[in-house]
C-alpha cells in the first residue's frame, strides 16, 4: 500500500508532510529496536551516550530519509532490516532465540506506522512515542548486580605501590579503589620474594609456594614445569568453575574439566592463541599484535569480536583511533606505546567483568602487567631528581603516563565489581612495588642478557632476561647433567669477568637450581673507553652493561622493583581480616583457598590472612600439578618470537 502511494506521487516528487513523520517514526523506532536489541545480548557495550546516537540514530537516518525520499518503502525497508543486522552482529549463537522478539515487535511497528501513513492517518503523536522509546532505550542505566556470581576475585596489579595508588586515591583519581577501602576494606603492604621476578612471583601467589618448590624460574617456563598445583588445578580436579584473563603460564587450556562458567585466556607470553572458550582466541591475537612488530590480523574482525563479547564502545573508539592507518604501537615511540598499554588494560578489563556476568565461575582471576612494563620506563617523570637529561617538554608530555594507566586500571575494576554480585570476596595483589633507580652502576645501568649469551656463546644452551639491574640466566637443556655442566662453566667464566685495569670481579653471581642470578657488583664512575675481559677476548663494556643515562622519551628503566607491594581485601571477609599492616606473596593462596574452602596443601609456607580458619574443619590434601598431557601437547620453546614479546617489555635489549 504504501508502495502504491509513491506511484502516484512520482518517483521525483517531494515527500508530502505525513511522508517526513513517518520516515522520522521509522528511523526512532528503528534506533530503539536496534539498541534494545543491542543491550539485551551485550548490556555493557553502549557505555557511550552520544556514541550510541550517532551509531543507531544518526547514522542509520541518513539512508533512511535518503532513500525514503526516492520511494517511501526503501527508507521503511532499511529502518526495519537494521535493527536486525545490529541483532546479528552482537548475538552469539548460544543466545536465546527470544532475542529475535525485540526487534520484530519493532519491525512490526514500523509497517503499521507505514500503513497508516499511506491511509494518511498517522497521528502527529507518533513521533513522540517513538522519540520516547529511542531516548529510553540509549539512556537505559543498565542491568543491576548480579544475585549470583563468583565468590572470590583476584585482580592483580603487575608492579602495583601503594605509594603512587595513595598519592591518587588523595586526589580523587581512584574513586573504585577508595570505595572499597571506605567499606572497611583491609589494606596491607604485600612482601615481595627476594627476586621480585614477576614470573616468579605471580607462580608463588598462584600456588602458595617459593620457587624452589613450585619450579617456576622465568619467562621462558612453560605449564608443564609446575612441580606443584595452583588454586585453579586444584578447583578443577574437584569439578569446581574458574575463569583466569592474562594470568602468566595458563596456555594452553587444559582439554577436559573445564565445565561452562570456566573461562581460560591465557597471556601475551602464550604461542599460539589457544583460549576457552575459543571464540576468545581474538584477545591473544589483540596482544600479541601490539607485542609483537611482526604479528599481523585482521581488525574489522576483532572489532567484531570485541563488541560481541562486551568490550565497551568507548573502548572499541579507541581501538580504531590506535590502529587507523600505519602501526603505531612500536615501543621505541614512547608515547604510542604507552597508549597501547592504556588500550590493552581498558579491553582486558571489558572481558574479564563481561566473562564474570555471563559465565559466573566460582573464582576469577585477572592479571594486568602494563603497570609494571610502564614504570621502568617512565617511573624518571614521577621522580625527575637524579636523571638531568629529562627536559621540561618530556616532563610536561610523560608526567601523568603512569597515573594515568592506574586510573585506567581502577575503571576496570569498577567494571569488575558492577559485573560480581554483592557479596563477593575482592583481593588485590600486586607481586612487588616500585621506586626510582639509584645513582649506582646497577641502577642505571643494566646487564643486557642478549648480549652476555652471545659473548659466552650460549644461544643454544641459554635463556636469559634483564630484571632491574640483573639478569636471570637459565640453562634449557632437557638433560639434567647437561644444565648442570651449563651452569658450572658460565658461572666459573663470570666471575672471571673484569674491567681493565682492575683486579675486582664486575658481576655479583647467585645461583638458585637450575638459574643464575648476575648482577653489577658496586663500583664508581667508569672510565671513558672502558672494556671487559669475558673468556680471554675483550669486548667495550657498552656492548655488555649499557647506561641507562641520557635515554630520551620513555626509553630505558628508571623505575626499578621495590619489595613491598599491594594488598586489600575487600568484600564480607574483611571483618576477619587478620590484624596487621604487612603481608607476604606466600599467604595470598592460603587466604583465597580458605575463602573458597579449599583443602589445605601441607606444601605450603604461608598462612591464611582470615581468621576463623580452623584445621578441624578443612580438608588436608596435596594440590595436583597440571596435567602433563594437556599442558605439553604443544610445548613453549625459548624462540624468537618468545624473545620479541621479551624484548618489546623491556626484558630483554
Amino acid at each position: 500500500m504504501v508502495g502504491n502511494e509513491e506511484k502516484k506521487e512520482g518517483p521525483s516528487a517531494s515527500p508530502s508532510a505525513g511522508g517526513v513523520w513517518l520516515l522520522g517514526v521509522a528511523a526512532l523506532l528503528s534506533c530503539a529496536a536496534s539498541v534494545a536489541a543491542v543491550r539485551l545480548a551485550v548490556p555493557p557495550v553502549l557505555d557511550e551516550k552520544l556514541t550510541t546516537l550517532l551509531l543507531f540514530l544518526v547514522v542509520p537516518a541518513i539512508p533512511i530519509v535518503l532513500f525514503g525520499v526516492i520511494r517511501r518503502w526503501l527508507g521503511i525497508l532499511i529502518a526495519f532490516v537494521i535493527p536486525f543486522i545490529w541483532l546479528c552482529l552482537a548475538r552469539e549463537g548460544s543466545d536465546s532465540l527470544m532475542l529475535w522478539l525485540v526487534p520484530a515487535v519493532f519491525a512490526g511497528l514500523i509497517i503499521h506506522a507505514g500503513r497508516l501513513s499511506a491511509r494518511g492517518k498517522l497521528p502527529r503523536f507518533a513521533v513522540a512515542v517513538a522519540l520516547l522509546a529511542s531516548v529510553l532505550a540509549v539512556f537505559w542505566p543498565g542491568p543491576r548486580r548480579p544475585a549470583q556470581g563468583p565468590r572470590v576475585l583476584l585482580f592483580g596489579i603487575d608492579g602495583g605501590t601503594w605509594v603512587l595508588a595513595d598519592s591518587l586515591i588523595s586526589q580523587r583519581q581512584l574513586p573504585n579503589l577508595a570505595k572499597l577501602l571506605e567499606d572497611r576494606g583491609h589494606r596491607a603492604y604485600l612482601r615481595s620474594l627476594p627476586s621480585l621476578y614477576s614470573p616468579q612471583v605471580w607462580s608463588t601467589i598462584a600456588t602458595g609456594c617459593s620457587p624452589d618448590v613450585h619450579g617456576i624460574q622465568d619467562f621462558g617456563a612453560k605449564q608443564s614445569d609446575y612441580e606443584v598445583g595452583r588454586l585453579w588445578d586444584r578447583m578443577r580436579f574437584d569439578g569446581r568453575s574458574y575463569g583466569l584473563c592474562g594470568y602468566y603460564f595458563t596456555w594452553p587450556p587444559p582439554s577436559s574439566g573445564l565445565g561452562p562458567n570456566s573461562f581460560v585466556l591465557p597471556s601475551f607470553l602464550a604461542p599460539d592463541s589457544q583460549a576457552f572458550p575459543a571464540e576468545y582466541s581474538f584477545y591473544w591475537q589483540i596482544e600479541n599484535h601490539v607485542q609483537s612488530s611482526t604479528a599481523t590480523m585482521s581488525w574489522p574482525a576483532a572489532l567484531h569480536h570485541g563488541f560481541r563479547h562486551g568490550v565497551r564502545l568507548s573502548t572499541l573508539r579507541r581501538v580504531v583511533r590506535e590502529m587507523s592507518g600505519k602501526r603505531p604501537l612500536m615501543s621505541d615511540d614512547p608515547e604510542a606505546y604507552w597508549r597501547s598499554q592504556r588500550m590493552l588494560v581498558a579491553i582486558r578489563g571489558d572481558l574479564f567483568a563481561e566473562l564474570i556476568r555471563t559465565r559466573r565461575p566460582e573464582f576469577a582471576a585477572v592479571l594486568f602487567t602494563e603497570v609494571d612494563k610502564v614504570s621502568h620506563r617512565f617511573w624518571k617523570f614521577i621522580q625527575p631528581h637524579g636523571f638531568p637529561e629529562v627536559s621540561e617538554e618530556e616532563l610536561a608530555r610523560y608526567r601523568n603516563v603512569i597515573t594515568d594507566l592506574y586510573v585506567e586500571i581502577d575503571c576496570s575494576l569498577g567494571r569488575t565489581m558492577a559485573s560480581a554480585p554483592e557479596d563477593v570476596d575482592l583481593i588485590i595483589v600486586s607481586d612487588h612495588g616500585f621506586r626510582r633507580a639509584t645513582k649506582s652502576l646497577g641502577g642505571f645501568s643494566r646487564i643486557s642478557a642478549e648480549s652476555l649469551i652471545e659473548i659466552l656463546d650460549g644461544g643454544e644452551d641459554l635463556f636469559g632476561t634483564n630484571v632491574d639491574g640483573r639478569v636471570f640466566l637459565r640453562a634449557v637443556s632437557d638433560s639434567e647433567a647437561e644444565r648442570e655442566r651449563v651452569l658450572v662453566r658460565t658461572e666459573s667464566i663470570l666471575k672471571q669477568v673484569r674491567m681493565t685495569g682492575s683486579e675486582q670481579s664486575i658481576f655479583q653471581i647467585v645461583r638458585e637450581d637450575d638459574t643464575l642470578i648476575i648482577s653489577i657488583g658496586a663500583r664508581g664512575e667508569v672510565p671513558e673507553g672502558a672494556r671487559l675481559s669475558i673468556n680471554e677476548k675483550e669486548y667495550p663494556f657498552e656492548a655488555v652493561i649499557r647506561s641507562m643515562r641520557g635515554r630520551r622519551g620513555g626509553r630505558g628503566w628508571s623505575g626499578v622493583h621495590h619489595p613491598d607491594g599491594i594488598y586489600l581485601l575487600a568484600g564480607p571477609a574483611a571483618s576477619r581480616a587478620v590484624a596487621g599492616d604487612s603481608a607476604h606473596v606466600l599467604d595470598v593462596a592460603p587466604t583465597v583457598a580458605a575463602l573458597l574452602k579449599l583443602p589445605v596443601s601441607p606444601r605450603w609456607q604461608g598462612r591464611p590472612l582470615v581468621q576463623g580458619v580452623s584445621l578441624a574443619e578443612v580438608e588436608i590434601a596435596d594440590y595436583p600439578p597440571p596435567s602433563i598431557e594437556a599442558m605439553t601437547a604443544s610445548p613453549v620453546q625459548v624462540d624468537e618470537a618468545l624473545k620479541e614479546k621479551l624484548r618489546a617489555i623491556g626484558y630483554l635489549e
